[in-house]
């Protein structure tokens, strides 16, 4: 005889065998856990590798843009450009590098749009299309993928330069520059070993420069063009560069006096004044990028930086005619 169990079926018993148990459930979410964890970094790692290639090809298209200049007008463009008369209020275009090479950006369009007569901060914000207008865009071409500094700052009146600028679109680059007209230390080298431009200018760009590449004595390929610098903030004030080229020295997209290097979250920059920082220069070159920063020869090639760069040789890359034998960096 055939006995039926009619509380149990095959099915059920397949399902209940195939159930998880609480145990095995929680071992399962550990072991996802720990792929997680042991892949993030890499991931992270990745995603980084990317951004930094990014960063590399922006260095070499400005590299590109500045020679196509050059060719165009038989020299660099200037740091930026003033007419530097007594009346601050009375001064004008301030137009600075990142602005004068759009051209060669692909940015001609945003280019034709600026009334070169005019201050770069001149027109009332939101009416017809001024200078003032414009120059708080953001243009990716002058943006670190790794930096999460904002687009845009606004700006107050600076030093007697009028009007306020509601907006000025942020760069990661500054053009090399060791220059005593614009700062006040006069000294650099971490306080151990005096280096001064009694002559003036010594870089590639500054205030209505116009330097040629006939003029860097050293070689296009061991002198320094543009470098990066992180958005970052010491004494309540950013140490950010922006590309139109705004009023004020150090602000416009120039590396003030210092080359030196500092990447990681700038957490190294000296206790005085930040126009005046000696160990950990705030307006030099600093990346967000482990290791070290993108920086443009003035050949147009592009170089990554190490960090442990000794100060005294990131200086002799500035200076363009000091006679300095640089086997490598």
């Amino acid at each position: 005889m055939t006995f039926v169990d009619f509380g149990r079926s095959p099915t059920t018993t397949r399902a209940r065998g195939l159930a998880f148990t609480l145990v095995e459930l929680l071992v399962v979410i550990a072991i996802i856990g720990i792929l997680i964890a042991l892949l993030l970094p890499a991931v992270q790692a990745a995603r980084e590798a990317a951004r930094r290639s990014q960063c590399a090809s922006n260095s070499k298209q400005m590299g590109l843009a500045f020679h196509n200049y050059h060719a165009a007008f038989n020299r660099f463009p200037p740091g930026w450009d003033e007419d530097n008369v007594a009346d601050p209020k009375k001064r004008g275009p301030f137009a600075g590098w990142g602005l004068l090479i759009l051209p060669y950006m692909e940015e001609d369009p945003l280019y034709g749009q600026f009334n070169f007569e005019k201050p770069i901060n001149d027109g009332v914000p939101g009416g017809a299309v001024d200078n003032i207008d414009l120059i708080g865009q953001r243009l990716s071409v002058y943006r670190c993928p790794s930096d999460d500094g904002p687009d845009s700052d606004s700006w107050a009146a600076y030093s007697g330069y009028y009007p306020d600028i509601p907006a000025l679109g942020v760069s990661n680059y500054v053009a090399s520059g060791l220059n005593c007209d614009q700062c006040s230390s006069g000294h650099l080298l971490r306080g151990q070993k005096t280096f001064s431009c009694p002559n003036g200018p010594t870089g590639v760009l500054y205030r209505n420069s116009m330097t040629r590449v006939a003029d860097i004595a050293d070689g296009t390929s061991k002198t320094f063009l543009v470098g990066e610098r992180s958005y970052a903030s010491r004494h309540g004030v950013t140490s950010a560069a922006y590309w139109p080229g705004p009023p004020g020295a150090v602000s416009n997209g120039l590396a003030c006096f210092s080359a030196t290097m500092i990447a990681g979250t700038i957490t190294n920059w000296g206790t005085s004044d930040h126009r005046q920082m000696i160990n950990g220069h705030g307006f030099g070159f600093h990346s967000v990028h482990p290791g070290g920063v993108h920086t443009t020869l003035a050949d147009g090639s592009t170089r990554f930086v190490s960090d442990s760069i000794q100060q005294i040789i990131a200086v002799q890359l500035v200076d363009i005619a000091d006679g300095a034998v640089l086997e490598g960096f």
